[in-house]
């Protein structure tokens, strides 16, 4: 989980002065803010260096003003606890990729 003083330097990073009550208008925002304020990266990947995927990694990438990719920016850990943190109720998900076969 996030503490209140990540979560308020996620939101700080996106535009936001503090946490806002569970509103459908303000989960819009804080969608909208995160995919344009926090790009998708993947330069230490490229260097040799990928970044750890763990929430706590992730956390800090994103609010030390860098960003990383899908486990970092999608990840549903992270994705979950910062809608809770918000006031929303959130279910934590598994992604998984899957392909039908042709008949």
């Amino acid at each position: 989980m996030m503490t209140n003083a990540e979560m308020k330097g996620y939101l700080n990073r996106l535009g936001f002065t503090d946490i806002q009550p569970p509103t459908l208008s303000f989960l819009f925002e804080l969608h909208k803010a995160h995919v344009e304020f926090i790009p998708w990266q993947t330069v230490d990947i490229v260097a040799g260096n990928p970044a750890p995927i763990d929430l706590h990694s992730s956390i800090q990438l994103m609010i030390n003003g860098r960003s990383g990719y899908c486990f970092h920016l999608n990840g549903f850990r992270r994705a979950s606890s910062i809608a809770w943190l918000s006031g929303f109720l959130a279910q934590s998900r598994r992604p998984a990729a899957w392909s039908r076969a042709a008949n």
